[in-house]
């Protein structure tokens, strides 16, 4: 089903809704391709209501190339696998990564002690070899965790 609509702040509904970006009529096919990638990528998620284009970011090319998700995540996880505490490390990273690469409010939103989250991300780093400090390898990793994420749904 295809709307034209004007812009929509809520819409609760048990189902998902791709919303693409406000164009002029003759960007319209445009905007219906976007709309659709923000409801397939929505679905991907295992959300419902509203799915923005705009606000889904680079979600949108997780869910649309889901084999370098794969790749991405095969590697990174295949050198965690062996650790203890993998989905801690993975939770650290994810929740830093989410929040700015801020270590303090990493620590807070975690509820653990900020040396805490260093020590996993210099546990991180030392199993996978991806410096979080280095934008490529933190896209990377970001990727690969969301990459997981959508796959676990």
């Amino acid at each position: 089903m295809v709307g034209v609509v004007p812009p929509v702040d809520f819409l609760d509904v048990p189902f998902t809704v791709g919303l693409g970006p406000q164009v002029v009529l003759a960007d319209l096919a445009l905007s219906y391709r976007l709309a659709s990638r923000a409801r397939s990528t929505g679905e991907a998620y295992g959300s419902t209501g509203v799915q923005r284009f705009e606000a889904l970011g680079l979600r949108l090319a997780v869910a649309g190339d889901p084999d370098v998700g794969e790749g991405f995540a095969r590697t990174v996880f295949a050198r965690l696998d062996a650790a203890e505490s993998a989905t801690a490390l993975m939770e650290t990273v994810r929740c830093h990564l989410e929040l700015g690469a801020r270590v303090e409010d990493t620590a807070a939103a975690l509820f653990v002690h900020a040396n805490t989250v260093r020590y996993r991300l210099s546990r991180f780093h030392e199993l996978t070899g991806l410096d979080l400090r280095r934008p490529a390898d933190a896209f990377r990793a970001w990727w690969a965790i969301e990459a997981e994420v959508m796959r676990n749904r």
